[in-house]
C-alpha cells in the first residue's frame, strides 16, 4: 500500500509549486513521514531539506478521518488507500 504514496506525494509538490508560482506562501501538510532521503539527518543533524519534507496531518492536531467525513470524503475504500495533504495559502 505504501507504493502509492509517491505518486501522492508528487502530486502535492505539484500542486505546491502551482500556488508557490502564482506568488502564494504555503503550508503543507502531507502523509505520515518524510522519504526523500535513504537515511534521516535526524536526530544527528537538521533536516537537509525542509522546504521539500511536509509534515503529518495529524502531528498538528487534525484528525484526517473526521475531516474526510465532514467534507463528505471516504476514508477507507475497502482495500484502497487513500492519501490526503492539506495545503494551506495565503
Amino acid at each position: 500500500t505504501l507504493a502509492t504514496r509517491a505518486g501522492h506525494e508528487a502530486v502535492t509538490r505539484q500542486a505546491v509549486a502551482l500556488l508557490e508560482g502564482l506568488g502564494y506562501e504555503t503550508y503543507t501538510l502531507s502523509t505520515e513521514a518524510c522519504a526523500l532521503c535513504d537515511h534521516c539527518a535526524y536526530p544527528d543533524g537538521p533536516c537537509r531539506h525542509p522546504e521539500k519534507m511536509y509534515p503529518c496531518v495529524e502531528s498538528h492536531g487534525i484528525l484526517v478521518t473526521e475531516l474526510a467525513e465532514r467534507c463528505g470524503m471516504d476514508f477507507f475504500n475497502g482495500n484502497l488507500v487513500t492519501w490526503y495533504s492539506l495545503v494551506f495559502y495565503r
